[in-house]
């Protein structure tokens, strides 16, 4: 199974772990942006990915179903994003750890997140 390394050595995620992350994660994205747009201020859902990654076995999953599943997330997603008005993209939701987070920080939130893993994807694939 293709993994990553971290950066001290220990063993990171392999690629079926980050397809799962990611089409998790997708779907935390768009629980944030409708809560900041419907609740403004309210605390966003918390989400704890190394938990998750662990009690839902990521490894067992299928990489086919993962991605369908990124898929339709991401696609949800776009077109909520469509859906923002010039206003509400100053409205806000609470994170657990980065504190008051509006509707644009959700969306640079969202492309730094896919940038940070597709770069692990290429450390990942360079190994092979």
């Amino acid at each position: 199974t293709l993994r990553d390394v971290k950066p001290d050595g220990s063993a990171g995620w392999t690629v079926l772990e980050v397809i799962c992350h990611l089409r998790d994660v997708e779907r935390q994205f768009l629980l944030r942006l409708l809560s900041a747009l419907q609740n403004k201020d309210k605390a966003f859902p918390v989400f704890k990915p190394e938990e998750v990654a662990i009690e839902q076995d990521y490894n067992s999953h299928s990489l086919a179903q993962a991605m369908q599943y990124f898929k339709e997330n991401r696609t949800g997603l776009i077109k909520t994003f469509k859906t923002v008005q010039s206003d509400e993209w100053d409205y806000t939701g609470e994170h657990s750890s980065r504190g008051t987070t509006s509707v644009a920080e959700v969306l640079l939130q969202t492309v730094q997140h896919d940038a940070k893993h597709v770069r692990q994807l290429s450390r990942i694939f360079s190994k092979r």
